[in-house]
């Protein structure tokens, strides 16, 4: 059951390093681009900043469920250690 429990601590890893990451993409999302570009480096910028905040929402929702998942799993693997 050890074993179990390194997965669920993997699982755990990889999802508090997708929110973190979640977190850095959300605060460069939120800078502006700047006013002096011409109108393709601006749709541009406008479009990057579109394609991180959607990463951004897409790794908080993959990475809450998955260290809630990691959670269960270490907890559930330790409760059938002790039996």
């Amino acid at each position: 059951m050890k074993e179990v429990a390194y997965v669920g601590l993997a699982f755990g890893v990889f999802g508090v390093i997708l929110m973190i990451t979640s977190a850095f993409l959300a605060d460069d999302s939120l800078n502006p681009c700047s006013d002096d570009l011409n109108a393709n480096a601006l749709e541009e910028c406008e479009d990057d900043r579109m394609s991180k905040a959607r990463s951004s929402v897409f790794y908080d929702d993959i990475g809450y469920p998955l260290l809630i998942f990691s959670l269960v799993l270490m907890i559930g693997s330790n409760r059938l250690q002790d039996k």
